[in-house]
This record gives structure tokens, C-alpha cells and sequence, in this order.
């Protein structure tokens, strides 16, 4: 249930209420959403602003390990706002911002420290603070070339600031041709659970005779360096793009390496030590060099006036380089694609029908390639329609994974 209240006092000025509540069950296990946000938008002489506060809390009936009851709640608050300033006599736009937030977490079953030490139990709630101050201008240096620049600078409650600089340039060659290039780098600390060493949870496929997985104090945050070439074309029945981008991560943030074999797990790097019923304590860790690299396709044809056709594909090439061998990345496949065919028979009436691919991908990955877990490639097929009652109601719904499609869990590695 999601409803918005809308007042325009004058042609000037916007205010939005909204607030949403959202409960679903996976299995067994229900969660809650309650968000909101309060929203004024300017529409002024000297440009236009907007301020927004904005929030949700969840909850967690029963926690994440199936048998147990293990309640938890998350508690978010944001205030960001901007302005934006045309400044026609230099042929810009400048735009102005920053940005508060808070993060809250309490966990009673899984903020307790490590069991069987002192400190067991006794905080069970997390929380970090965050804030933002950024800057943006749009220089249209001629008709044809427009150049963007700006910079984010983060100041994080745990990890100080870090400058995240931009630059963007679209040039227009003709009315139907578009090359764009960018540049960037961005900054992302761990989450309130990944930096917390009193937060753990059972992994590795059981409760019992598993692993165990903690938060660290030890993390850095991630930052990218991220470089992109693109061009366009667009025309009455055609349009397609293509772009080639690679991205170069340092100090990713990744718990993949794990195991419940006792003997095997003190060779990890993040292994921390053992539970007092024998399973291993494995901490989340930061990944040196990663780079992920490829191609990023889509097309638009007009068949007709009433079927047209979408598609677009990725190749994506990621690689761990920290050690003196790369190592593919888990959960990233090499090839993704979909498709979708809309058709118009009507005024009234419109049916599509989508083919999505997911290609083959590893699902754990070791130095030595022979114990790596790899699933195949597989594709699903959606399809529905929409109806217009009126030029102001339309009536919506479809079929997903119409063939109903299932690749169910074999080992702790995979996903269902």
C-alpha cells in the first residue's frame, strides 16, 4: 500500500507526502516496511530547489536461519537537498547539494559479539552517520559539446572524507549521432553489518556444522576508477548504442572465502578462529585489485506501426588481480541479454513478451581452478498485456517466468 498527497499552493512551489507499507513472506520468514518522505520542490526566478526527508524501518519477524525466532530491526533517516542555478551569460548550469544520513540497526540474536567470550550479549544495536556536500556544472562549450564536472565529497562517521571527482563530455556530431566519455571516481564504505565485530551469522549451509561469519573493524572502504566510450544513434524506426567501460575497484568488500572444513579454513587469510562448538570464524575481508571490464549494447527497431523490438546485451570480463594469478568473480556472468517484442493490435490493448538470459557464472572460485563451482547459463520468458479503459486508467498483468522455471540448490556455494 503506497499512497502520495500532493499541494501546489502557487505555481512556485510543490510539497509531497508520501508514506508506503509493503509486508512479505519468503517461506517463512515475513518482513515489514514502513517508509515515508516530505518533499518540497521551487520552481524560482533564479533556478530551482529541492529539499527532501526521507526514511523507512524494517522488521524482521523471525530473523534469516529457518527454525529459529531471531527478530530484528532496521531503522534509516535521510535530509538531502539541491539547488540548481542556470547561468545563461556563461552557458551553464551549476548544481549544488549535499546530504545527511543515518543508519540503525538493532539485533538482539545477531549483534551480540562472539559466543563464549565476556563480551557476549551486551550490545546488541549499531548505528553510523554519514554526510555529503557536492557540486556540479554542465558547460555547454558549443552548440554541439557539452562538458560536466563535479565532485562528491563524503564525510563518513568511521572513515573520514574522500573526494569522488566526475567529468562527463556529450558531443552531438549530428542531428542522429551522439559520442559520449566519462571519467570518475567513487567511494563506498561497508555497510553498518560489515564493520560491526559484534555482528555475526551462522554460513556455509547449516547452522550447526557450518561456518560462522562476523563484521570487521579492519575494513577500508572501497574506491573505483571508472572510464566509459559510448556513441548513439537515433532515427524514426532505429536506434541502438554501445558503450565500452572498464572499471578498476580497490579494497573491495567480500565474504566468499569461507568453508565449514576444519582443517582447511586457518589457510584463509580472513580466518579469525573457532567457535567453541569447532565451526570456523571467518571475517569479512577486502579484495586489493579488482577490474571489471567489457561492453554494454541496445537496440530499438520499429517493425511497424503496432510491433516494435527491444534488446540489449553485456559482456562483462571481472577479474580479481591481488594475487599473482586473476581469479574470476563469482556471481557475474559474461553474457547477459534480453529481449522484449511489444505489439499494439488496438488502441486499447498492448502485449509484450520478454526472453531474459543470464549466462554461465561461477558461484566459488580457488587458486586451484579443478574445486571451482561454476552454474550454467539459463532464460526465462515473461509475458503480458495492458488494457486502457479510458485515456486515464489502465489495467496491467502478466505472467513472470511464464514457463515456470526452476534451478534449485545443490551445494552451499549456490543460490536457488
Amino acid at each position: 500500500v503506497d499512497g502520495t498527497l500532493a499541494w501546489t499552493p502557487n505555481a512556485f512551489n510543490t510539497v509531497l507526502l508520501n508514506t508506503g507499507w509493503n509486508r512479505l513472506t519468503h517461506d517463512a520468514f515475513p518482513m515489514e516496511r514502513l517508509d515515508w518522505s516530505l518533499t518540497h520542490k521551487g520552481d524560482y526566478d533564479f533556478g530551482q530547489t529541492q529539499i527532501r526527508a526521507f526514511g523507512d524501518q524494517i522488521k524482521n519477524e523471525v530473523g534469516n536461519v529457518s527454525g529459529q525466532k531471531n527478530p530484528n530491526k532496521a531503522t534509516n533517516a535521510a535530509v538531502d537537498g539541491r539547488v540548481t542555478l542556470p547561468w545563461e551569460a556563461a552557458r551553464q548550469t551549476i548544481t549544488i547539494g549535499g546530504e545527511w544520513r543515518r543508519q540503525k540497526l538493532d539485533d538482539p540474536a545477531n549483534l551480540k559479539g562472539l559466543p563464549g567470550t565476556a563480551s557476549y550479549g551486551q550490545n546488541t544495536t549499531t548505528q553510523v552517520d554519514q554526510r555529503a556536500l557536492f557540486v556540479e556544472d554542465e558547460v555547454k562549450l558549443t552548440q554541439a559539446l557539452r562538458l560536466t564536472v563535479g565532485d562528491r565529497y563524503d564525510d563518513h562517521e568511521n572513515f573520514g572524507g574522500h573526494h569522488s571527482p566526475r567529468a562527463y563530455l556529450v558531443f552531438r556530431a549530428t542531428p542522429n549521432i551522439t559520442f559520449k566519455a566519462g571519467a570518475a571516481k567513487a567511494f563506498r564504505a561497508p555497510t553498518l553489518l560489515q564493520n560491526s565485530p559484534n555482528w555475526g551469522s551462522v554460513s556455509c549451509g547449516s547452522a550447526t556444522t557450518g561456518c560462522y561469519i562476523i563484521g570487521s573493524t579492519e575494513l577500508k572502504p572501497e574506491t573505483a576508477n571508472s572510464k566509459e566510450l559510448g556513441v548513439r544513434a537515433e532515427y524514426d524506426r532505429f536506434s541502438a548504442g554501445v558503450t565500452v567501460f572498464r572499471n578498476d575497484l580497490k579494497n573491495m568488500i567480500d565474504i566468499s572465502s569461507r568453508t565449514r572444513d576444519v582443517t582447511l579454513a586457518p589457510t584463509y587469510s580472513n580466518f579469525v578462529g573457532f567457535l567453541p562448538d569447532g565451526r570456523p570464524i571467518f571475517r569479512y575481508q577486502n579484495i586489493a585489485k579488482v577490474r571489471s571490464q567489457g561492453v554494454e549494447t541496445n537496440a530499438r527497431f520499429q517493425l511497424s506501426d503496432k510491433i516494435d523490438l527491444t534488446a540489449n546485451y553485456t559482456y562483462l570480463d571481472s577479474k580479481n588481480r591481488s594475487n599473482p594469478v586473476e581469479l574470476a568473480m563469482i556471481y557475474q556472468p559474461k553474457h547477459s541479454a534480453n529481449a522484449t517484442v511489444n505489439v499494439r493490435p488496438t488502441k486499447a490493448w498492448s502485449l509484450f513478451a520478454t526472453w531474459n538470459y543470464v549466462g554461465e557464472q561461477f558461484l566459488a572460485v580457488y587458486t586451484n581452478a579443478a574445486y571451482n563451482v561454476k552454474r550454467e547459463g539459463y532464460g526465462t520468458v515473461d509475458v503480458g498485456a495492458a488494457y486502457a479503459l479510458d485515456a486515464a486508467t489502465t489495467v496491467r498483468f502478466g505472467v513472470l517466468n511464464s514457463a515456470d522455471k526452476a534451478i534449485k540448490r545443490e551445494t552451499s556455494d549456490e543460490y536457488n
